[in-house]
């Protein structure tokens, strides 16, 4: 069984599930790269963005398309890396 998922679609997939398709694992990986962009600069406005486009802003491009589909993989990943990293932060 390969690493990464082969399909968009759940049912065209071996597996079933957390992070079974590209869709989901896109959408994670975007919401971790957005948290520890957000966490290391300080940009809270940049969160208030991702959130608004998370939760159903039809504004934006195509590449938004796999974070529409499955916002609660990209703000879990998101909020995560929040996590992680405020509690580095905090016990450095």
């Amino acid at each position: 069984m390969p690493i990464l998922p082969s399909s968009s679609n759940e049912s065209e997939t071996e597996r079933d599930g957390f992070l079974s398709t590209r869709r989901e694992l896109h959408a994670s990986v975007v919401g971790l790269a957005v948290g520890v962009v957000t966490v290391m600069t300080g940009s809270w406005e940049l969160a208030g963005l991702f959130v608004f486009a998370t939760l159903g802003s039809k504004l934006g491009s195509k590449h938004l398309t796999d974070i529409r589909r499955e916002p609660w993989y990209a703000l879990g990943a998101f909020l995560a890396a929040v996590a992680v990293n405020t509690i580095l932060a905090h016990s450095l």
